[in-house]
């Protein structure tokens, strides 16, 4: 998970600093590396019979990391990298984010994980 969260999202931030894109395109850039993944890794695991409820496991660690850190790496990368030269409009890139709305995403999405868990967990299936 090291390099996950710290090694991809830097090499997300020298890319798109290298590159010289664009704000919101390196924003972009900078939410795919720091997302977890490893959901493709599952289907690796079964398809070659390698050890799946390990894959599981670190998936959905990862992800419930990623709740945190994903936020924190890129308030890190655009708060470095995106500031603007006027002293009044710093973080600009950050301000023009609508956090209410990002945090009726995750609310919405992290209930709906925990209904699927005591759907999953309380009803058998057929």
């Amino acid at each position: 998970m090291l390099c996950q969260f710290v090694l991809f999202p830097l090499i997300g931030y020298g890319t798109a600093v290298l590159f010289d894109l664009p704000t919101p395109s390196a924003i972009t850039l900078l939410v795919i590396t720091s997302s977890p993944s490893g959901h493709f890794s599952s289907w690796w695991c079964s398809i070659l019979n390698a050890d799946l409820p390990l894959s599981l496991t670190m998936t959905a660690l990862s992800t419930m990391a990623g709740v945190f850190l994903l936020p924190l790496n890129v308030f890190i990368y655009t708060s470095t990298a995106y500031t603007d030269v006027e002293p009044t409009s710093r973080n600009s890139a950050l301000r023009s984010i609508d956090y209410g709305v990002l945090l009726t995403t995750v609310g919405v999405v992290s209930l709906a994980i925990a209904f699927g868990m005591y759907c999953g967990s309380n009803f058998a299936s057929p």
